[in-house]
C-alpha cells in the first residue's frame, strides 16, 4: 500500500513510470491518455505544488499500516435501514419490550434472508406456512437478482454516467411564473406554453412530443429574464414537507417552508445548525439565505421546546 499511494503524486503530475496497470491506463494507450478528473484532461505542473502534494502524501504513507485494514460503511448503511424498517423512527419504540424483538427480526433478516420466519417458526414447532415460504423464496430471488445488477459493469457505466449529468444539472425553474411576471394575461390570451410558442416563437409544435416540448421550453427561456432566485432544487416538494410540523404547530407558514425549501434546505439541516451551535447556528444559515431574524426565533424556540 505505501508503494501504491508514493506513485499517486508522481501518476498526478504526468509521470508514469512506477504506476500499477490496474489503476492507470496510461500504459495501455499512451496516446489516448487523458486524466478524467484534471482541468483539461492535462497533467498537474509546478514544483511549489507538487511539494506540497508530496507533504500530504507522506502523512498517508506513514499511517499505510493503519489504513490498510478499513472498510467500506455500505453494509452497516443496510443493516441500519433493516432496523428502520422493523422499528421506524418517526415512533418511539426505545422504551418498549417489542424493541429487542424487532432488531433481532433485522438481524435475521440480514443473515438468513427473507425465508427466517418460516425458519423461526419451524424451530417454535409453528407451521411455516405455505405462504410465508413462497414470498421469502421470492424475495430473495429479488435481492439476488438486484444485487447481480448492481454489479455489472454496464450498471455501474450507467450509474456514473448520471452522477456525472446531474454535476450540469442546478434545479428546476417554472416557465409560466417568468411568463406572468413579464406578461399581462388581456396581452397574450393566457400563460400555456403552446401558447407562448406561438405569440414569441411564432411557431406551432407538438404538445405531446417530448422532444419538441423540451426544445420549446429551451427556445422560450431565451425571452424572459430570470436570476439564480427562480431557479430551485428538484426535490423542493419533499424539502417543504419536511417543515409541516411548524407549519401545523404555526411556527412558520408555507410561503417561509417554500422559501426554504427553494433555498435547498430541510428541517434536518437547520436541525444540525441548532445542535452544533444553537441559535448562533440557526442564525448564521437563516440570515445567508434572506431570511429575517424572526424565522430564527420561530426555529429557535421550536428546536428547544423539542429537546424539552
Amino acid at each position: 500500500m505505501k508503494t501504491e499511494l508514493a506513485t499517486i503524486v508522481p501518476h498526478i503530475f504526468g509521470h508514469h513510470e512506477q504506476c500499477s496497470p490496474t489503476w492507470c491506463t496510461y500504459v495501455k494507450d499512451p496516446t489516448k491518455f487523458r486524466f478524467k478528473h484534471l482541468p483539461n484532461g492535462k497533467a498537474l505542473s509546478g514544483d511549489k505544488l507538487r511539494e506540497e502534494l508530496d507533504k500530504l502524501a507522506q502523512n498517508y504513507i506513514e499511517r499505510a499500516d493503519r489504513l490498510l485494514n478499513l472498510g467500506s460503511t455500505q453494509s452497516n448503511e443496510s443493516f441500519n435501514n433493516s432496523v428502520a424498517s422493523f422499528a421506524p423512527k418517526n415512533r418511539f419504540y426505545g422504551g418498549t419490550k417489542s424493541l429487542k424483538a424487532r432488531v433481532s427480526s433485522a438481524v435475521m433478516q440480514k443473515n438468513e434472508g427473507y425465508g427466517w420466519l418460516s425458519k423461526v417458526n419451524k424451530k417454535s414447532l409453528l407451521s411455516p406456512g405455505h405462504l410465508t415460504i413462497l414470498h421469502g423464496i421470492r424475495k430473495d430471488r429479488r435481492r439476488k437478482q438486484i444485487r447481480k445488477t448492481q454489479s455489472t459493469t454496464n450498471f455501474k457505466r450507467k450509474r456514473l454516467t448520471i452522477k456525472e449529468f446531474m454535476l450540469h444539472i442546478y434545479g428546476c425553474i417554472d416557465t409560466i411564473k417568468l411568463a406572468r411576471r413579464k406578461f399581462k394575461t388581456k396581452d397574450i390570451g393566457n400563460h400555456k406554453q403552446q401558447t407562448l410558442v406561438t405569440k414569441l416563437l411564432g411557431v406551432e409544435y407538438d404538445a405531446h412530443n417530448a422532444c419538441a416540448d423540451v426544445t420549446s421550453l429551451f427556445q422560450l427561456l431565451e425571452h424572459f429574464e430570470y436570476s439564480e432566485k427562480d431557479v430551485f432544487p428538484f426535490n423542493s416538494a419533499l424539502l417543504t414537507d419536511s417543515y409541516i410540523p411548524l407549519i401545523r404547530a404555526s411556527r412558520i407558514t408555507k410561503l417561509t417552508a417554500r422559501r426554504l425549501a427553494h433555498s435547498g434546505l430541510c428541517l434536518k439541516h437547520l436541525q444540525l445548525a441548532f445542535n452544533r451551535d444553537s441559535e448562533n447556528g440557526l442564525k448564521s444559515i437563516l440570515l445567508e439565505h434572506g431570511f429575517n431574524a424572526k424565522t430564527v426565533t420561530s426555529f429557535t424556540k421550536y428546536f428547544t421546546c423539542t429537546e424539552e
